[in-house]
């Protein structure tokens, strides 16, 4: 259980008269004021150059790199949704099941991590 979940979850129960999307939109615009922060001001600070002024925000990209973000955008869709209807407790634990469930299927299907 991270402070991001437990902030999210008491957004989402707070504000329940709001439509979902409308929630979502809030989590998210907060966390890209604090990427844009972060790589614009403490990146520089911290490590004397700014790879996105330097080589262009989408440097290295490709098609995996896109397939990736939209897999993760719709995890983070999902894993909001499961939080709004269950708790983040709940969230946390259901991933660490299924991560045991893959490691079990590793080790009696396939003969081994």
């Amino acid at each position: 259980v991270t402070a991001g979940g437990l902030s999210c979850e008491v957004l989402l129960k707070d504000s329940r008269g709001r439509p979902f999307f409308v929630q979502k939109a809030q989590m998210e615009f907060g966390m890209a004021v604090f990427g844009v922060f972060y790589c614009l001001c403490l990146q520089p600070a911290l490590q004397g150059s700014c790879p996105v002024y330097e080589d262009g925000l989408f440097d290295g990209w490709d098609r995996w790199t896109v397939f990736t973000l939209c897999l993760h955008t719709a995890k983070s869709w999902l894993a909001t949704t499961t939080v709004f209807f269950l708790d983040n407790l709940t969230f946390t634990l259901a991933g660490n099941v299924a991560m045991l469930l893959v490691y079990a299927e590793t080790i009696l299907l396939l003969d081994g991590p």
